[in-house]
Order: C-alpha cells, then structure tokens, then sequence
C-alpha cells in the first residue's frame, strides 16, 4: 500500500510510464507506479540523482512531446526530469520567486505563472531542455496586459487560448499573441480551469462558487446559495468520464453532470487537488492522505479507495 505523511498535497498528475507524481507542500514528491504500488521518493535530503532543492512542492506539469517533467518550486525556482531517464535538473529563479503554475503552448514555449511577479515565457531549445541562460520574456502588471502580479492557475483550451487565473485580480487569456482581460469580479479569484466536450470553460474561484463560460461568451453561476454545494470555496476541477465534472472543495467532493447542471456529494474531505489519469482513474489529493476512483464502474457505487497514511 501506498504510504505518505500527514500533511497537505498540491497537484499530481501522470505520465506516460504509468507513474503518478505526487507534490506535496512540505515533503517533496512521492512517484507512485500505479499497477505496481511501488513508490520513489524525491525530497531535498534525497541521492545526488532525485535530490530537490526545496521540499515544497507548488506545481507539476508534463510535456508529452519531450517526455519531460516540470516541477514549480516555492523560492527555488523551476526543476525538471526526463522520465525516460529519470534525473533532476535545476532553473533557479531571480526573486526567490514561487512558481505557481507551468503550461506548454503549441510553439513550444514555457509558460510560468508567479506568486507575486506576473507570467513568464521561456522558448525552450529543440530537445525541450532550459538552460540557465535562455532569456525569460516577462508579462507584468506594468505594462505587461495584465492588472495583478499574483498568478494561480493557468489552462490551455481546445482554441488554443491561454488561461490564467489571479488571485484578487483578474481573469485573462492570450489568443494570437494578444492578452484579453476577462472584467467580471467574480472571477477575480480563480483557482482551477477544465473545459468539456461542449467547449464550454469551468471556472473554479477560491470564494465565488463556481462558473460556466459557453463558447459565446455568456457566463452561468453555480454557488451553494441555488446549488446542492455546501460551500463556494472550491480547490480544483478535472473532466472525468463523459459529462462528469469533479469539483474538489473544501468541504468535500462533487461531480457535476455538465448535461443536467445537477451536483452529487461524493465525499467530506478538504480536496486538494484532482487528477484524472490514462487509465480512467480519479485521483483525489487531500488534506491527510490520497484516495483513488476507478472511473470505469458506475457511479451509484462511487467509493473513493483511500491508500493508507500514517
């Protein structure tokens, strides 16, 4: 069984191998062979191959086309592994910045969303490899299109416009190399973003409940004042199967059918972070632990199979 510490998780994600990656707020990351259980350790005191330089974990990010995989740090700017063959690579960022999201674009460029320095472009070298002295193009409150430094999330849609969401700022996406500044306060505080097979935008904010863009624009709110939520502070959101939205919160799960607009509590938890993998799996990242869903069995005998923690 899979085994991890008591203590919060922020993003994990999968790759190709079949290894889920797990980043934890205080205690690295755990690599976890999912048909196997077996698990690898990447922290700060590690071996000179999976040593960290911090053991703060803010985001992870694959790309596919390169097989590499991009780690956020808090303060200790950006590292990044090949998972052909595993072995950790550092970036150091000026600053001491935390780097709070990461996304790939179409041209091959390195996107970096900061807590308080705004978004960050690296075009990468032909073996999608960074190098210290690769310039970085920066996009900031002055003058960078953008009205707040303190970037959250980021999301690419299937227009290939670039999302970020801000915490107390605003909204913004970057269609044919242009920054649109979304002007609804409701969305000043985006946590998480996932499209569905409508091409309709969900919007996930840390106070505001939770929001449906359709592709012409108009905007439908989903809070617990007229929905079956508990609470409008949600964490995450990722399509799973079908018209099934999973909303983490901090108050439990939910899947939404995206069809009907009805929700279903499905557990109790603070969530963390949600994962949904090549194998039709659920991953569920809490406060205390890490729980899985084999998406491929009905609903009505939803189960999250909790991995135990000590």
């Amino acid at each position: 069984s899979f085994q991890c510490p008591v203590c919060s998780m922020t993003r994990s994600t999968a790759f190709s191998l079949g290894n889920i990656w797990i980043g934890m707020d205080n205690d690295g990351i755990f690599m976890l062979d999912a048909r196997s259980g077996e698990v690898a350790k990447v922290e700060q005191a590690g071996g000179s191959t999976f040593r960290f330089v911090d053991n703060h974990v803010a985001c992870l990010y694959k790309d596919d086309e390169s097989a590499t995989m991009w780690v956020g740090m808090s303060k200790q700017g950006v590292v990044f592994s090949s998972l052909t063959q595993p072995a950790i690579s550092v970036v150091r960022m000026p600053g001491m910045e935390d780097v709070s999201c990461l996304t790939e674009d179409s041209l091959g460029r390195l996107w970096l969303g900061f807590d308080s320095q705004g978004i960050g472009m690296v075009s990468l070298g032909s073996d999608g490899v960074w190098r210290q002295d690769m310039p970085m193009h920066r996009l900031k409150a002055a003058g960078g299109g953008i009205s707040s430094n303190q970037i959250v999330c980021s999301f690419i849609d299937s227009r290939g416009r670039h999302w970020w969401g801000s915490y107390g700022g605003s909204l913004y996406y970057m269609e044919d190399g242009t920054i649109h500044r979304i002007r609804d306060d409701r969305l000043n505080y985006v946590a998480s973003m996932a499209e569905d097979g409508d091409g309709c935008l969900w919007f996930a904010t840390s106070f505001e409940g939770l929001y449906c863009m359709h592709p012409d624009g108009r905007t439908d709110a989903y809070r617990m004042a007229d929905t079956e939520l508990s609470t409008d502070a949600l964490t995450d959101v990722r399509m799973g199967e079908g018209s099934t939205l999973y909303v983490g919160t901090s108050n439990g799960l939910y899947a939404l059918d995206t069809r009907t607009r009805r929700f279903r509590q499905l557990s109790h938890e603070h969530i963390k972070a949600l994962w949904v993998d090549s194998h039709r799996q659920l991953w569920v990242g809490m406060r205390d632990g890490l729980a899985v869903k084999d998406l491929r069995q009905p609903e009505s005998a939803f189960r999250l199979d909790r991995k135990s923690v000590v």
